[in-house]
């Protein structure tokens, strides 16, 4: 916009009009096209970040909001990313998955703002809060599935993993803010 204001007025200069007036028309026009051009890139990034992906392995992944809730033993891995957080289904073995969640509670357990205690919840609300979690993915309940959570942060972040034995899969939900 700066670059349009300035070359608009030395145009002016070099074609013998009137600069000042071309300053104010051409600053108006900038302030006026300021926020829809910052919406049509956004919206055009958007597009790159955010939505269903797939990748075949941890290391294929590029974003450190993923991979710091995703167990580097993943495989075969969709992932959903949103602004604010993501759902993630893959492939591991449980004693992967258990080893991962254990580790996440060594680091940042005594920073939760619940305990790991207070996070377990009654496993018969497994199968609803799946459909509630991951219904809108078409990703079928789990039937089988156990639920593990990481640490709590003061405003909320953190994961819960649902995994099936039978199957091997896991998803998990993540938010972040």
């Amino acid at each position: 916009m700066l670059a349009f204001v300035v070359g608009a007025t030395l145009f002016a200069v070099v074609c013998k009009r009137k600069w000042l007036k071309t300053l104010g028309v051409s600053t108006a026009m900038a302030c006026i096209s300021f926020i829809p051009s910052c919406a049509l890139i956004a919206t055009m990034l958007d597009t790159q970040r955010f939505g269903l992906f797939e990748y075949r392995s941890f290391d294929d992944i590029n974003d450190f909001r993923v991979q710091r809730f995703l167990p580097a033993a993943a495989r075969n891995i969709t992932a959903y990313k949103r602004p604010s957080g993501h759902q993630a289904k893959y492939i591991i073995s449980e004693e992967e998955l258990r080893a991962f969640v254990d580790g996440l509670w060594r680091n940042c357990g005594d920073r939760s703002a619940i305990s790991r205690k207070e996070l377990d919840h009654d496993p018969s609300s497994i199968p609803n809060e799946q459909a509630f979690l991951f219904g809108g993915l078409n990703w079928p309940v789990l039937d089988d599935a156990i639920r593990l959570r990481s640490p709590v942060a003061g405003n909320g972040a953190g994961s819960r993993y649902f995994y099936s034995r039978s199957t091997q899969t896991a998803y998990h939900d993540a938010g972040y803010w």
